[in-house]
């Protein structure tokens, strides 16, 4: 930075110390060392958007989903805290309750760590499990590797989505960006370069801390993202996968897992004329039951659905049900 070398008059030194101050205040501010900030928020101007495309903001955002002030939806029928249904093509609102309400989103966190591991990472590394995925909690859902195991960064991801292994989500941050810690900062920078403003993530897999937290809004917006990203799609080809790997005592081995969400697995049907193409789960007694999902109608367009903190599991699926009978 250049060095100010204007004269400074004596009979004014407060202006020089405040200058000084405000200089020391701007250097701190940009170092990076400090906590992560406060999510920013934003004023949305509605009353400057019109249905003309051609008045539509350009760039990354135009098709994105934008509520309208003073426009409510009916309550869905189990009642969770949180619901959106977005169209991804178009941006159209068919239902957005409490979207930006900071809510814990409990293993959802996974698609955000599987967008920054996709951009970050490359499927063919072979990750050595480290001591830290080793998660020493009951009922922790894991997809049942052991530090010392080796396995493709691809199936740690399956592990991550098919049965929300909570240890393969430390092994790809631990891999990706050197600790966990260092990885959810990564994930914060991420997630607010895309415009996720109502979010602070402190783990990769969603295991409960007050700190750890997300909207409605900011998911669909990650799924938004994920939706044109084929490698991820296709992740969703089969309710099932096969890892093959090699354990730490330098033996073959294999885990198959099944995708955890019920539309997906075959344990619930869905409303005519809608196909999953990818889902995330999410269960903790402080998050409630969760579920994201990108689905795809008949006439090939695509949506989100978000439910965040539904009171049951079938509760969770009555409320999506009801999202996806909404489609058109």
């Amino acid at each position: 930075m250049a060095r100010d070398v204007s004269p400074v008059s004596p009979r004014r030194p407060h202006i020089r110390s405040f200058c000084l101050l405000l200089i020391l205040l701007l250097s701190l501010a940009g170092c990076g060392s400090g906590p992560v900030p406060e999510p920013v928020t934003y004023e949305v101007r509605t009353d400057r958007l019109t249905p003309d495309a051609a008045e539509q903001p350009e760039g990354f955002a135009a098709h994105l989903a934008v509520e309208e002030e003073g426009v409510t939806f009916a309550r869905l029928p189990a009642g969770a805290q949180a619901a959106v249904l977005y169209g991804v093509d178009d941006g159209a609102v068919l239902h957005a309750e409490n979207s930006t309400e900071r809510l814990y989103p409990a293993s959802v966190t996974k698609l955000f760590t599987v967008y920054v591991a996709l951009k970050h990472g490359t499927l063919t590394d072979v990750v050595t499990v480290p001591e830290e995925a080793r998660i020493p909690i009951p009922d922790s859902s894991m997809c049942g590797v052991f530090p010392g195991d080796r396995m493709t960064l691809q199936d740690l991801i399956y592990g991550a989505l098919f049965p929300s292994g909570n240890d393969a989500c430390v092994a790809i941050a631990v891999h990706i960006a050197g600790s966990v810690e260092a990885f959810a900062d990564l994930m914060n920078r991420e997630m607010h370069a895309l415009g996720c403003t109502g979010s602070h993530f402190v783990t990769p897999n969603g295991l409960h801390d007050p700190d750890h937290y997300t909207t409605a809004y900011d998911i669909y917006l990650v799924l938004d993202a994920l939706a044109k990203d084929e490698t991820f799609l296709s992740f969703f080809d089969s309710p099932t996968h096969t890892a093959r790997y090699v354990t730490a005592d330098g033996e073959s081995a294999s885990l198959t897992w099944t995708n955890t969400c019920r539309y997906l697995n075959g344990q619930r049907a869905l409303p005519d004329g809608v196909t999953v193409e990818a889902a995330k789960t999410g269960t903790t007694t402080p998050a409630g039951y969760c579920l994201a999902t990108l689905v795809s109608a008949k006439d090939g367009k695509k949506y989100v659905t978000v439910i965040l903190k539904a009171g049951s599991r079938n509760g969770l699926y009555d409320d999506t049900d009801a999202l996806l009978r909404r489609i058109p």
